[in-house]
């Protein structure tokens, strides 16, 4: 809004300081827009350059800044907490980072700008990475409640059910993973992505197979990835001859992807085996 601002008094400048009739005027008029226009990225990098200094300056772009931000006369506001979350979150510090997001969603649970949807968000994926799934399920199950219509919906589901299968919670991660696919019931991608988070989490197979199967047909059974999603599910299930059937019909739709031919062998491998161990 800025750089707009100065560039339209620019302009105006430049057309002010021409007025009049003839060529010449028109062609300074060009000229001073051209010019104008060529300066806007320049004056934008100099305003966000001039903030940068401003937060370096006053302290709020580090934690100890802001915590001396928050605890100042008129500094406990929504903005200083979020901000505050945000540099916890970044440094690895979760537990801090979700105590600002209480702070500030008390001070204003309406979320202006959903400034703390982000933030709760950021705080469960770090959790989840960091190899705490109960937090992550916590936190997620927050932002779910709290946030019901977020366009981050889906991001934050995916989160809950990774971080739930990690806690062998299965039944109830395929319950999570499943409410994905009710948002986009005839995706096929969406399908997919149902199909191969059951196959690798090894439960929910049945209705695994019956999504994949979906998905295939939905794509005139000629789409690789959807294949590769079914070969996926009846390799889980130990149907290695299928698996290695439908493996060969992804990779002759997509015959140079090296991915899809190290899973081929990787299903040959299997049904091998499976053969020897039956042998025995």
């Amino acid at each position: 809004m800025i750089t707009r601002v100065i560039g339209v008094a620019l302009a105006l400048t430049a057309v002010a300081g021409t007025t009049g009739c003839g060529s010449d005027h028109k062609d300074a008029r060009k000229a001073a827009a051209a010019k104008t226009a060529a300066a806007a990225p320049n004056l934008r990098g100099e305003i966000v350059f001039r903030r940068f200094l401003d937060d370096v300056r006053s302290g709020k772009g580090t934690i100890s800044g802001l915590e001396q931000a928050v605890l100042k006369k008129g500094g406990n506001t929504f903005d200083n907490h979020v901000a505050l979350g945000e540099k916890y979150a970044e440094a690895g510090r979760p537990d801090d980072a979700r105590t600002q997001f209480d702070r500030a969603l008390e001070l204003d649970p309406t979320d202006p700008g959903h400034r703390g949807a982000e933030l709760l968000l950021t705080i469960a994926r770090g959790r989840s990475q960091a190899g705490k799934p109960d937090a992550a399920i916590a936190d997620a199950s927050t932002f779910l409640a709290r946030f019901p219509d977020s366009p981050r919906r889906v991001e934050a589901l995916a989160i809950k059910a990774q971080a739930q299968a990690e806690e062998a919670q299965k039944d109830s991660a395929v319950a999570t993973y499943r409410q994905i696919l009710a948002l986009s019931p005839d995706d096929p991608g969406a399908m997919a992505g149902f199909a191969r988070f059951c196959a690798v989490n090894t439960a929910g197979l049945d209705e695994a197979l019956d999504v994949a199967n979906k998905a295939v047909a939905a794509t005139g059974g000629k789409d690789a990835d959807m294949l590769d999603a079914l070969a996926e599910v009846h390799s889980a299930r130990g149907e290695y001859d299928e698996a290695v059937a439908t493996s060969e019909r992804a990779l002759d739709a997509s015959p140079n992807r090296g991915d899809l031919r190290a899973k081929l062998e990787r299903f040959q491998e299997l049904a091998v085996a499976a053969v020897r161990a039956k042998a025995h």
